[in-house]
């Protein structure tokens, strides 16, 4: 066994305990601070609101441990107790936002509004009451100039992305919304941290927003594939060329890293959180998407696979050892 291999099992299991307390920590957290904000919008659901699972798991608990704890991985100190509150909150109201998107239900209000005069705005439904009052709890505890950017950009992403269910629309159309849904994404969720972002920083997360933007993609194919929506997934005729042009992504976001001149300890361990969360899972579903070719004579044919052949479940245990396979042998050094 060669010694990065060692070095990469040894980084898995911290990355996976010091995940696994992040995640306790934070879930109680949650328990405590979020879910008493919900309990009368969900008492009194018009039909609006997602399900609980979304706002709680899927954005509140799994963004700021995830995200949050790589944001301060790469800068060399915890969060702090008002970064923990305004990284929760934010991830709840993008998952209401999230959710107006989706279902093409957008709200009355206008953008601006939020930032100028949000204590006038009135809401039709429990969805939007509830997005306007986590909205108001954030903006209490301080909004930069960088997340109204951020922000602003993310709303205009989502806007083009309604293009993605026009049948005509182009490969490079899709490839620019897949990247600046990604990328902006990632730096508005960055905005709830107080350190500045550099130059550098921006970059990377930047571009490791296209790469999470790409797995949800490859998770999401199949109910895209049969919404109507059309991604750089659902359009892909040969998954072998995307599982190296993955590869080569996070390549990049390594590079990128280590030009934030951060210490190298430290990047690393940004670079294996996003490894053990995003980057492993992801090589598993698109490999599994690359063998389908192989029923079809090599070229992936989307129309022709099963919905069992389409979703990768990342809870079967073949699919948990691939992924800690990827994730050991993966090069996370300068």
């Amino acid at each position: 066994m060669g010694i990065l291999v060692v070095k990469n099992v040894l980084g898995f299991v911290s990355t996976f305990y010091r995940l696994g307390i992040a995640f306790l920590k934070h879930k109680r957290f949650v328990k405590k601070y979020l879910k008493p904000r919900l309990q009368k919008a969900y008492s009194q659901n018009d039909g609006t609101l997602p399900v609980k699972q979304k706002i709680i798991f899927n954005y509140s608990i799994l963004v700021p441990t995830v995200l949050g704890n790589a944001f301060c991985n790469l800068r060399a100190y915890s969060m702090t107790k008002n970064e923990r509150q305004k990284s929760t909150l934010q991830s709840a109201f993008s998952a209401l936002g999230d959710d107006f998107f989706d279902h093409n239900n957008l709200p009355d209000f206008s953008l601006p509004d939020l930032f100028t005069k949000i204590d006038e705005l009135d809401a039709r439904t429990t969805s939007e009451i509830l997005f306007l009052t986590l909205f108001k709890d954030y903006s209490i505890k301080g909004i930069s100039k960088e997340f109204i950017l951020y922000f602003t950009k993310i709303h205009d992403a989502e806007k083009k992305s309604a293009e993605q269910m026009n049948k005509n629309v182009t490969l490079n159309k899709i490839r620019d919304i897949t990247k600046e849904k990604g990328g902006y994404s990632l730096l508005f969720y960055r905005t709830a941290f107080e350190n500045e972002i550099t130059i550098a920083e921006e970059k990377l997360l930047y571009k490791l927003g296209e790469c999470v933007q790409l797995a949800n993609d490859a998770f999401d194919i199949y109910k895209d594939y049969k919404s109507g929506v059309h991604t750089l997934m659902t359009e892909c005729k040969d998954f072998t060329i995307v599982v190296e042009e993955y590869k080569d992504l996070i390549n990049e976001v390594v590079l990128l890293a280590y030009k934030t001149a951060n210490k190298e300890k430290y990047v690393k361990q940004f670079l294996q959180v996003m490894s053990f969360a995003v980057f492993s899972r992801t090589l598993v579903c698109l490999n599994m998407l690359a063998q389908n070719q192989q029923l079809t004579g090599g070229i992936f044919k989307i129309a022709t696979y099963s919905r069992k052949q389409l979703i990768c479940d990342m809870e079967k245990p073949i699919n948990i050892l691939r992924s800690i396979t990827y994730f050991v042998g993966l090069n996370y050094d300068a």
